[in-house]
């Protein structure tokens, strides 16, 4: 019997393999698994059984070439293809769900449980096993892992189901003559949706979560379906414990999507959505906090507005109309919050929430008590991110108050001993502009560095002298990266000089705040000096050469043109580059010329040559227009060649002019250019070549 003795040899290769085993084998597996498919099943089977599982060894990560790999992919393509055949389906399915349970996770997308989304999608179910199969070994699988079932059963909902399939491990051998050319039913996908939804209700057992993943994916399930949850919601939720008010949460999103967009694809209308609504009031909670505080965590319009409040659509609304009504439901709720809980209960939920500055801006318009006033204040001593609710909140004042207000607001803050930090954060909300700086340089030092430190570098609606005492400040305070950023925003505006001085300052001196490489905004700068004509050669090279690694980097627009032109016209500095990067053959010339330079000096060196000579590409003798003076060409050559011999390095010189030369532009209407060729052929050195 051809079969038997396969299987003992399959059998004798897998009886008690050890993890190394497994992964050593993991690219055969689908072939082992068509030629001996039970041995093969009992082989995982038992293995899973022992404790630690040897196969799972299968599934660790390890550092690859590209990022972590692990080695479990055959394991999976080899159960997929057994999938397929009814006879080996019920036991490759509940291996896979035993793998789902143990699975580790890890980078690679292909897990147990997606193989098994695959296998029994609704509308694209990857294997032979009938309808009726198929139900029961889902069945089967539901206690074995609550976790890992739901999570299957729920991506098998049509509204969590997504509109892709991707194809599973096929037989090469065993499903020869089977036709696998499947017709799937709207009927069968109907069925399997029902059979999914009664699962998934009896998998509920009372659990927060689930509860609220099923009132989720209904509106998007069939109508006998969604009525279905539904009705089991209506009377079973007072068995739930809302904790988190998960399901109340979820109601609310969906209804507002439904109510904002009732023209898009599956939205429910009208009678459609009134047991939602029925649903949604009697999860509300009757605790005030829990009621209100979804407002100060979401900041997304159709998770803040409340879904009585929607009588038009996405459409006919304004964005003015929508804030309107997402400002109205904040400051509704803090005059509730503050009569239950009072100010000191309010305040301390600053802490809590996910955005206090809406707090912050709501409770500005519900309280006028002085000793409340006195308790926000208080809070002008938070840092980051809770120092967002006092700056929403003075910022909602000034909307009703002038200048004269802020100053009476610091003066009381000064006499009462609030710090410095406090003062600048009183005035972190006021409109920039010149009145203001004028104010703060009246407060003394300690206050002005406090929020030229802090201050945001995003200077919007100013003109263009306040601009520059932005980045003035900006410099006296040591924010060079800050300075960058404005300074590539208002570049035209800005004297040559003084754009010199922030790039000088940012690559040459500390920061007093994170020096990050603001490589978008450095060569916003570097392109506005480019079309100066005020500024003086050597200072231009002095720049790019402090830059060269930002630069030189792929799809930089402003490039090193000054630098690639005095390399052009000027073969000393490519013999110099040459002398950082390579060492002469003669050991004396070596010493003598690293003689009092120090190993970080050397090495600077010799990565900064790299890069320059890497992004070089223009030609001695090349115009604008792509002609070559032939002349200019041979003679930088001749001078370049004759500076490279005398220090030892005319191969590698010979190596590089080659190199540039082969960069000549292809697009260019002079291409190919057969000066460049006569030189080559003229110097003929293979290093050229």
């Amino acid at each position: 019997d051809p079969q038997s003795w396969v299987d003992r040899i399959i059998g004798g290769l897998l009886s008690n393999a050890s993890g190394e085993m497994w992964v050593s084998i993991d690219r055969e597996l689908p072939l082992i698994a068509e030629a001996s498919p039970q041995v093969f099943l009992q082989s995982v089977s038992r293995s899973l059984s022992h404790r630690p599982p040897e196969i799972m060894d299968m599934f660790k990560e390890e550092p690859g070439l590209f990022g972590n790999v692990s080695h479990h992919t055959g394991l999976l393509w080899a159960l997929e293809g057994l999938a397929w055949m009814p006879s080996y389906f019920k036991n490759a399915c509940l291996l896979l769900h035993k793998l789902a349970t143990l699975d580790p996770g890890g980078s690679l997308v292909n897990r147990p449980l997606n193989s098994l989304k695959e296998i029994f999608k609704a509308w694209h179910h990857q294997t032979l096993a009938s309808f009726d199969e198929r139900v029961k070994v889902l069945k089967e699988m539901l206690r074995r892992n609550v976790d890992v079932s739901w999570a299957l059963l729920k991506s098998l909902l049509p509204s969590c189901s997504s509109g892709t399939a991707f194809p599973t491990h096929r037989m090469r051998w065993r499903m020869f003559w089977e036709a696998t050319d499947l017709s799937y039913t709207y009927q069968e996908c109907f069925d399997v949706y029902s059979e999914v939804v009664d699962m998934l209700i009896s998998l509920c057992d009372g659990d927060e979560t689930r509860f609220s993943d099923l009132i989720e994916a209904a509106p998007g399930c069939m109508r006998w379906d969604r009525e279905r949850i539904l009705k089991w919601a209506q009377g079973n939720v007072g068995e739930i414990r809302h904790e988190k008010n998960l399901a109340w949460n979820t109601l609310r999103r969906g209804l507002n999507k439904h109510k904002l967009y009732p023209d898009a694809n599956r939205s429910l209308t009208g009678e459609e959505l009134y047991p939602l609504e029925q649903l949604y009031n009697q999860l509300q909670p009757n605790d005030v906090q829990a009621r209100h505080m979804y407002l100060f965590n979401e900041d997304i319009y159709y998770e803040v507005l409340e879904p009585s409040s929607i009588t038009l659509s996405y459409r006919e609304l304004s964005h003015g109309s929508i804030a309107g009504l997402m400002a109205t439901a904040r400051e509704r709720a803090v005059a509730e919050l503050v009569e239950e809980l009072e100010v000191e209960r309010v305040l301390e939920l600053r802490l809590e929430v996910k955005y206090p500055w809406y707090l912050g801006e709501a409770l500005a318009k519900v309280i006028k008590d002085e000793q409340d006033l006195q308790s926000v204040w208080l809070c002008l001593e938070d840092d980051a991110p809770h120092i967002a609710f006092a700056h929403g909140f003075i910022y909602q004042k000034l909307r009703c108050e002038d200048f004269s207000w802020m100053q009476a607001l610091v003066q009381e803050l000064l006499e009462k001993g609030y710090s410095d930090k406090a003062v600048a954060n009183a005035l972190f909300p006021v409109r920039l502009g010149q009145e203001l700086w004028n104010y703060i340089d009246s407060l003394g030092e300690g206050v002005q560095r406090e929020y030229w430190l802090r201050i945001s570098p995003y200077f919007n609606g100013l003109t263009d002298e306040e601009i520059i005492v932005c980045i003035s400040k900006l410099l006296h305070y040591q924010r060079f990266s800050s300075a960058v950023v404005v300074a590539s925003c208002h570049g035209a505006h800005i004297s040559s000089d003084m754009l010199i001085d922030v790039l000088r300052r940012w690559a040459t001196e500390e920061s007093q705040e994170p020096r990050c490489l603001t490589g978008y905004g450095i060569q916003g700068v570097f392109e506005e000096l480019n079309k100066r004509t005020d500024i003086d050669k050597k200072t231009l090279l002095e720049l790019e050469s402090l830059y060269l690694s930002l630069l030189t980097q792929d799809g930089t627009q402003a490039g090193v043109t000054h630098l690639e032109e005095e390399l052009a016209s000027n073969p000393e500095s490519f013999v110099q580059l040459l002398k950082w990067r390579y060492q002469p053959k003669n050991k004396d010339r070596q010493r003598e010329e690293q003689e009092g330079l120090s190993a970080e000096q050397r090495q600077n060196a010799t990565e900064r040559s790299y890069l320059m000579l890497e992004a070089w590409r223009k030609i001695p003798g090349m115009r604008e227009d792509g002609m070559i003076d032939e002349t200019e060409l041979r003679d930088w050559i001749k001078s370049a060649r004759a500076l490279a011999r005398e220090c030892d390095r005319l191969e590698v010189a010979d190596m590089h002019i080659g190199q540039l030369l082969a960069k000549y532009p292809e697009d260019s209407p002079y291409w190919p250019e057969r000066k460049i060729f006569q030189v080559i052929e003229d110097i003929n050195t293979k290093e050229l070549k």
